[in-house]
Formats: structure tokens, sequence, C-alpha cells
């Protein structure tokens, strides 16, 4: 803080109060009642805080301001500006009566700008009851037929699901069967009955009957589970905030003058730089940079993720429907306790068999790190196992290393399902990479070693070149395997042509093995309907092999034909489906067909004729933009709404509908029958109410009516003029017409002018 001045202000000071218009840095305020002395002003403290001073350094200068001087302004403190200059400067216009002050930006309260990822404010979460039914069926011959299916209901949000297949020359097998309830409050996810459990990186896994709780995070697609990013910053006067992250502009904000905190900044997991380009009133820029490492290797202080699963062991899961065997319990649980620091642990237990663990998780200025260490006990022998990762992912350059070891006797859910030969001991890998403009250079090593057996180990140099639409792959290694070393390579292109498509070319061999070589061209099928195809051959030596599938996205399916053009006698296959994938929607433009919709700005498809269109690929409890293209909706209807931002539940449906409405013109006159004679109720007002709304139209100077869209029905109207008021009967024919002619309607009176 600046050094402060006491200045006492003569008590002879002649003192004028006048409310002026007070503008401080560059930003007008309004009019405050000031306090003119000599060349001194006061401000009332009430008035500069409500402008945005406050703070430390701020309550400092209040502080000082009482103890120095006591001035009051209709009865409230007030601050002197000469007394606290350079912190306070100003220009009085005493010609003008305007007030100019310049402020320390210190003496401003912070700006909060959090850079996070809204959910769009017209988001809507569906709880819509809705049913899908995926199949697939494929057949390479005649009896050589399989089939699968899933199914799914849900009911305000909650899923019940079934799925089952049947294999070709097999029988049908239940797969998972299970009812699912999402809090998406609390972010946590229930299971009923069968369900995949896991745990760690030292744990096991396993199929259960039973009760599953978990922390689901794409819950809330828009929650941020990892530690934030954020930068501070000062601003003099009204700036532009743009905000950089490794030379790429990611956001850009108006703050007021004073400090301001920039949070939760998007950048992705590894080292880069932020800069921060701040934009005054007056063009003016000044630039911060910080350098950063950012990790997803741990949560965010607070946040937490875990599995808790309890039920009964899933046995023969591929061949049975009903196989449950023992009882079984998995749990494993994560805490961030800083934003640098996650520590977890894990349990699992079934009969004969207990297995736990902890783990930790760092992030630091070089990079992240990670270990965890178990023990088990299983059929009375004790066992142990150990495992750590480091890892450091540059803008150019990477490098990182993870090893596990197990002993012969370590056990899980995993393992003792396992023949002992193939029980891993040890598993590691490494890399070094190198970044450069158009492609890359890495060197890998992996090992591997089983229960009874040598250790495989592998090492190879990987690089990448792009040139143009075009990407050249190229490695070379050399491999250990069962005490045999022999050398390996690849090389590969890939093509990136027009409409989706892709070619892709290949050749690896090496160590005495046949040379191999495949070719694959690729139209992917749009997110809509369309057309897509793979075109697949493969050789090596004398054994050819390929595949030749045409594939067409219809509105109720996806339809799959494939041929090996080596062995055309021997094997084809038909398939069908075009499956639900997570969430879906029903879109209706109430009897409108053709009308184009968009998701994401994505064609997906056209309405029906009934004006409907369902739409098979939306992201759960993720705000999913869907758009209609008005061009499509004839003249002669009302488009109130074209977009609409919509999140299904798990898995389940959405009901969106775009209200349309067919602009139906009412026309005709009323005349007012009395006992003299007609009345024309001139330049009146008609009003036809029914259960909904009411509908108005002003009267001509012949009683003419005009109304819109007034269903078929028969209402009673009113009607006010200069010359009293009367009743009439409104009948609106069901017709399909634009244009509704009622004719001359009598009108019957209910009041008189006086």
């Amino acid at each position: 803080m600046a050094a402060l001045s006491f200045l006492a202000l003569p008590s002879s000071a002649q003192e004028s109060r006048v409310v002026v218009p007070v503008t401080i840095n560059e930003v007008p305020k309004g009019d405050m009642l000031i306090a003119v002395r000599g060349d001194d002003v006061a401000l009332r403290v009430s008035d500069l805080q409500q402008a945005g001073m406050s703070g430390a350094m701020w309550n400092r200068v209040v502080n000082f301001s009482r103890l120095s001087l006591r001035f009051q302004l209709q009865g409230e403190e007030t601050i002197s500006l000469r007394l606290f200059a350079p912190l306070l400067q100003y220009k009085f216009d005493e010609a003008a009566l305007t007030l100019t002050v310049t402020a320390d930006p210190r003496l401003f309260g912070e700006t909060a700008v959090d850079l996070q990822v809204r959910k769009p404010e017209n988001l809507t979460y569906s709880k819509a009851t809705s049913t899908f039914l995926n199949y697939a069926v494929s057949s390479r011959g005649v009896g050589d037929v399989g089939f699968s299916a899933e199914t799914g209901t849900s009911v305000r949000g909650n899923l019940v699901y079934n799925s089952f297949f049947r294999a070709a020359h097999g029988n049908f097998v239940r797969s998972l069967s299970d009812y699912i309830i999402d809090d998406t409050r609390r972010l946590r996810r229930w299971t009923f009955g069968d369900a995949i459990a896991t745990t760690d990186t030292l744990g096991g896994a396993a199929t259960l009957g039973g009760v599953t709780v978990s922390r689901n995070f794409n819950l809330d697609p828009y929650f941020i589970r990892y530690p934030s990013y954020g930068l501070a910053g000062t601003a003099s006067t009204p700036s532009t905030v743009d905000v950089y992250v490794n030379g790429i502009l990611v956001q850009r904000r108006e703050v007021p003058p004073g400090p301001f905190d920039l949070r939760n900044i998007p950048v992705s997991a590894g080292s880069g730089t932020a800069q921060v380009v701040i934009r005054d009133a007056y063009g003016n820029e000044h630039v911060q940079s910080n350098s950063f490492y950012y990790s997803t290797a741990v949560l965010g202080r607070g946040t937490s993720e875990f599995s808790y699963s309890i039920g009964a062991l899933r046995k023969n899961f591929s061949t049975a429907s009903f196989d449950y065997g023992d009882p079984a319990l998995l749990a494993f649980h994560r805490v961030g306790i800083t934003d640098a620091l996650t520590l977890g642990g894990r349990f699992e237990a079934s009969r004969g068999l207990f297995s736990s663990g902890g783990s930790a998780s760092m992030r630091t200025r070089i990079g992240d790190m990670e270990g965890a260490a178990a023990v088990s006990r299983h059929d009375g022998q004790t066992g142990s196992a150990i495992s750590g990762t480091y890892r450091y992912l540059g803008r150019r350059f990477g490098y990182g290393a993870t090893m596990r070891i197990f002993s012969h006797s370590y056990a899980n859910l995993s393992t003792v399902q396992q023949p002992e030969n193939l029980r891993v001991l040890r598993d590691g890998n490494a890399f070094v990479s190198l970044l450069v403009p158009r492609g890359s250079f890495t060197v890998q090593w992996n090992t591997l070693r089983f229960a009874n057996t040598p250790a495989d180990d592998h090492i190879a140099l990987l690089t990448s070149v792009s040139v143009s639409r075009a990407t050249f792959f190229f490695s070379i290694g050399q491999a250990n395997q069962a005490g045999r070393r022999h050398s390996e390579y690849f090389a590969g292109v890939g093509i990136y042509g027009p409409h989706m498509t892709t070619a892709n070319i290949a050749i690896s061999g090496g160590g005495g093995a046949t040379l191999q070589q495949s070719v694959e061209i690729q139209r992917s099928l749009p997110v809509g309907t369309g057309f897509g195809y793979r075109l697949l051959s493969r050789t090596a030596g004398d054994d050819k092999n390929g595949t030749a599938v045409l594939q067409y996205n219809a509105p109720f399916g996806q339809y799959d034909i494939a041929l090996d053009p080596y062995h055309v006698y021997e094997r084809g296959a038909f398939e069908f489906t075009r499956a639900v994938q997570e969430s879906f929607a029903l879109i209706r433009v109430p009897g409108v067909p053709n009308v184009r919709v968009y998701l994401s700005n994505q064609l997906v498809g056209r309405t029906d004729s009934n004006g409907d269109l369902l739409v098979p690929n939306l992201l759960s409890y993720y705000g999913n933009s869907i758009r209609i293209d008005d061009r499509d909706i004839p003249l002669d209807y009302d488009v109130r709404e074209v977009e609409e931002t919509i999140a299904p539940p798990y898995r389940g449906g959405a009901f969106v509908e775009f209200p349309v409405q067919r602009v139906r013109t009412i026309v005709g006159s009323v005349v007012m029958k009395t006992p003299e004679g007609e009345v024309i109720p001139a330049f009146g007002e008609l009003n036809v109410t029914d259960r909904l709304k009411t509908y108005t139209s002003p009267l001509g100077r012949h009683g003419e009516l005009y109304l819109e869209n007034v269903p078929p029905g028969t209402f009673n109207g009113t009607v006010e003029f200069s010359g009293g008021a009367c009743s009439v009967a409104i009948v609106v024919p069901p017709t399909s017409g634009n244009v509704v002619k009622l004719g001359r309607l009598p009108c019957i009176p209910t009041r008189k002018a006086p």
C-alpha cells in the first residue's frame, strides 16, 4: 500500500454541497452528493462502496480516514479525496459541475470470472416415460443365424434394462438385467441387478448380481472433477481480457476496474503456457504469462469417486443365463485431499479371498506420480503387489513409465478366475516422445511376464509424419519372446479424402514371419440417413482374406451387407441395426412433413408424414441442441420456436415438440338486432373466450371481424362499442381451409349506451 500522509483541512475552508454526476475510472456512476471545501472534495463512504470499492486496502483507507478526519454528509461518514492522493486522484469541473475520479485498482473489490462451460440456461431435463428395443440379426448362411437384442424402459428417469443374445448354432443367453436409478444432484448411480464392478490398478473386476452404488460424473457433464486452473490480474479501467492457452484464444471477457480472478480456465493435460491480455478503455495492452502443469491423475480438493458392489458372482457369463456363485464384495474410494494429492483405498472379498490396498496420486510441477500397494489372502496363502507410475507431458517433449509387480500368491477377484499360467507377475512400460510441427517420434518399451514363463520384452521407435491430407507411419523395433530375439517393422500411410472417405495402406513383418500387407478404404456412415462402405484386403503369403461391406443408415435401422471376396461361396453376411447407443428423442413438428432436423448443427433427418423423427444418438444429461429448419415450414404456419436444448436421462427418451400452428383466419361481420332496427357496432371490440385463452378482434366501420387460430367449436362472444354492448354466438366449423367465412352474425343487446 502506498504511504498515506495526514492532511487536515482548514476549519475556515468554505464548504459547498452539490449533487453532480461522478465518473470513476472511466465508468459513470450516476449522481452523488459531494462536499467541496477549497481544493478538496469529499464523498460519502457508502457511495464509493456502492461504486465497487471494497477489500482489505479500502478498509484501511476508511479506518485511516476515521482516525484523521471526521466529516459527515447528511449524517454519513465521508472520504477526503485530497487526503488520499495518489490512491484517489480527481478533477472537479466547476463550470460543468462534474467530478472525475481515478482510483487505484487495488481499492476495488475482486471480480470473480468463472470460465467454466455452464449448463445452458434453457436446458430442459427430460423424464418422459420411454422404451427402446435394439436388435441385430446376422446371417452367414442357411442355419447360421446370430441374434442379439437389448431393451430398456425409462420411468421418471430410471432405467429398467435387459439384454440377451444367441450365437450362431447356439442357445439364447441372458446377458445383463438391471434397474438403474440416477441421483443427478449427488452424482450417484444405483444399480440393482447385474453389474460389472471394477476397482483400481491392482484390483480385480467381476460381474455381480446384487447392488452397486457408484459416483458417476457423466450424470453432470458440466461438472469439473479435476483441480481447476486460474489466473489473477488487475484492470485500471473497464477492460477486455483475452485468455490464450498455448497461443490459442480460449475466452474473451469484459471486466470492471479492479482486481479479477479468472477461474476454471479450460486447459488440456500436461504442461503449457497461459497468457492474459488486458486491453483497457484507452486501447493500451498489458500481457501476463504463466506456465502450468495440469493433471487429470488427481481429483479436485474435496471431490471423491467411488464404487461399492455387493452380490453373487456371475459365472459362465457367455453361456449361462442364471449361473450365480459365491457372495462377493468389491469397493474402492478416492478423495482429493488437496488439489495436488489424491488418496484412495480398495477392498475385495469373497469365499476364501481377502484383498485390499491403498493408492496415492500426486501432481507436481515436473509431472504426475501415482503409487499403489496391496496385500491378499487366498486359500491360506498371503500375497502382495505394488505399482508405480511417473508421467510428464510437455508441449514438445514427454516421457513416463509404469511398473506393476505381483507376487506368485497375490490374488484378487480377477486372478482367482484365471489359470495359474495366465497370472501376471510383472507388467510395465516406458516411453519418450518428441513432437515436431508435422509429426512425432516415440521410443516405447514394454515388458510382460506370466507365471512359469520367461518375460516378453519389446522396444520400438515409432514415427508419424503428416503431409497435406496424408499421414505416414513407420516403426522399427526388437522383441524378446521366450528368450528369442527378432526384429519387427511396420510402415503405413493414411489418406483422408473428401466426403468422410479414408484409405489406409500398411505393410509389416520381421522375425522370420511372413510379410503381411493390408489395404482398407472406408467411407463412414453419416450421422443421419445415408450410405457408407468398407473395403478391406489382407495378404500374408498365400493366405488372403478380406471384407466388402455396404452400409446404410435408414430412418429405422442400419443395414449391412458383407462379402468375403476371397471366399465368396463360403461366407457372407447380412446385418441390420441402427441401435440406440445412449439416449434418444422423438422430435415432433405437428402435422408438418419433410422438415429438416439438426443435432448440434448436423443434419440427422427429416420428419415423416406425421411430422415425427426419432433421433437415436443423444448424450444423456448433456445439453443436446436440437433445431428445425423453419424454411421447410409452409408460409401459412405460425412457428413459435425453432431450437430446443434437451438433456435426456441415461438411455432414456425425450419428447421434443416444436409448436407450429397452421394460421386459420376467421372473417365475418357483426350486426346488433334491436326493436328499432339493425345497429352496426362500428369500431367496437369483439372478445371470444374459450377455456384456455381469449381471442380479440377490433370491429370495422361495417362491423367486420378478423380472428386467427380459433379452434373448431361454438363460443360465446361479447361486443363492446360506443352504442352499448351485445353478445354473439361464434360457430367455427372443423374445416381444413386457411380462411373460414362466418358471414353476417346477429348480436343480442345486453346494454345500451346511456
